[in-house]
């Protein structure tokens, strides 16, 4: 075993102060002071000891990678419950595709409410407003 300069010596302060500890026997004013010691040292050569094999990551995790397509996809087999994500992805591409007084997001109630509309209706909508998307741009 390679022990380091600093390990060693938290080793031989825990056997010293060990050894007075033990030496001192019943004299509680010098004994209970060295056996406090020794611990020390001994929790120091653990730590040491552990330190090279222990490693603590604190960066943040970075965020998942996700295809937004894959998202969308999955919000259309999601049925009345993905329609939410569909019309605020839709509202996203208005608002990102020209300027703030073109958008009709705010005024348009199924962007509100997609799950009121039954299914055919939304894909109808869904179409219609991705035609206007695309004759804007």
């Amino acid at each position: 075993m390679n022990v380091g300069p600093a390990r060693a010596l938290a080793l031989a302060l825990a056997i010293a102060f060990g050894g007075v500890a033990v030496w001192a026997g019943p004299n509680e004013a010098t004994s209970v002071p060295a056996a406090g010691l020794a611990l020390v040292a001994g929790v120091a050569f653990a730590v040491l000891s552990l330190l090279p094999s222990v490693r603590i990551d604190l960066r943040a995790a970075p965020p998942p990678e996700y295809d937004r397509l894959v998202v969308l996809r999955d919000a259309f087999r999601e049925g009345a419950f993905g329609r939410q994500r569909i019309a605020q992805a839709i509202g996203e591409l208005e608002r990102a595709s020209g300027p703030a007084g073109a958008t009709r997001s705010g005024a348009d109630p199924v962007l509100r409410n997609p799950e009121s509309l039954p299914a055919p209706e939304f894909r109808e909508w869904v179409r219609a407003r991705l035609r206007e998307l695309e004759e804007r741009t």
